[in-house]
């Protein structure tokens, strides 16, 4: 899907000026706002090395399949020095095999203008990996450009920093989240059926997996039992009833990979706490009175 399928991102791609375009970008943003989209359509402008080329360019296709020789990515929950510069008695990397980053760079462009290492996840970057990145932040070559994309600010070493342009991708606010979902045919839902801190792809993902009920119904059953309109015995069976839905409505695959399930089971579990918390201090306390009630009687 093209980039101006998303319009929070595309505001962010049409200010990319090719002419004066540092060698090394981070873009920073929440999970699921669409740094990957966004940093790799950026990456095939640079590898095409001309605005508003067609999807359908050699160079797009290429990196489409991740077989373009100049541009490298990486993309893995942890970024080790290996990665950056693999030394010869490191382990072989099953996805990479004995290929590193400052190899790709140093290597002049095969097809294409110029070459383009994208990393992601780099807020995980290791120190001792980050330290052998700085040389090629420092002196980058003319052709090499070097694209990064963190979750979380000044998550890094304040050298990469100050050697790299920062895009810093904000949520989009729920009306251009409603409007985007509208856009997808998906107008029956709003982000406020979710979590306030779900991005855009969150959303879709929880669609998508039928998630979005689950926490709506939670929602719905929790506002009942502060309005008194449903008893705590209630409340208690619909978060059971709540549960079984979260363990039956997927697949275990599913249930490892999605993020509401996980907070589902959360919110559940804090708010059960909190009920049973108090239930037992109500308990003791009733306890307590009906004790003193009876000691009074006794001595009456």
């Amino acid at each position: 899907m093209s980039i101006d399928s998303y319009p929070w991102l595309e505001k962010y791609y049409q200010g990319i000026n090719l002419t004066n375009l540092p060698h090394a970008i981070i873009i920073n943003g929440p999970k699921g706002v669409g740094k990957k989209i966004l940093s790799r359509d950026i990456a095939k402008l640079i590898i095409s090395n001309e605005e508003g080329i067609s999807s359908n360019n050699d160079h797009h296709s290429l990196m489409n399949t991740n077989t373009h020789p100049d541009f490298y990515e990486i993309n893995k929950d942890v970024i080790k020095v290996g990665d950056i510069s693999r030394r010869e008695n490191d382990k072989w990397d099953p996805e990479k095999g004995k290929k590193d980053a400052l190899s790709f760079l140093n290597l002049t462009p095969s097809i294409s203008l110029n070459k383009v290492l994208l990393m992601h996840n780099v807020d995980n970057m290791t120190l001792s990996a980050q330290d052998a990145l700085l040389k090629s932040l420092e002196e980058p070559a003319p052709y090499a450009y070097i694209i990064m994309t963190t979750s979380r600010p000044y998550s890094l070493k304040t050298t990469i920093y100050s050697r790299c342009q920062t895009f810093n991708i904000k949520n989009p606010s729920n009306k251009e989240i409603n409007s985007w979902l509208d856009s997808r045919g998906l107008g029956d839902y709003s982000s406020l059926d979710f979590p306030s801190y779900y991005s855009p792809l969150m959303i879709l993902s929880s669609i998508e997996d039928s998630n979005e009920r689950v926490f709506k119904n939670f929602i719905e059953s929790f506002d009942l039992f502060l309005t008194n309109k449903i008893t705590q015995t209630e409340f208690i069976k619909s978060l059971n009833d709540l549960e079984t839905q979260i363990i039956l409505s997927d697949s275990a695959r599913a249930l490892n990979e999605s993020k509401i399930r996980y907070n589902t089971y959360l919110y559940i579990l804090i708010i059960g706490s909190v009920i049973l918390f108090f239930s037992l201090v109500t308990i003791r306390i009733n306890y307590n009175y009906q004790k003193e009630k009876g000691s009074r009687l006794e001595l009456e």
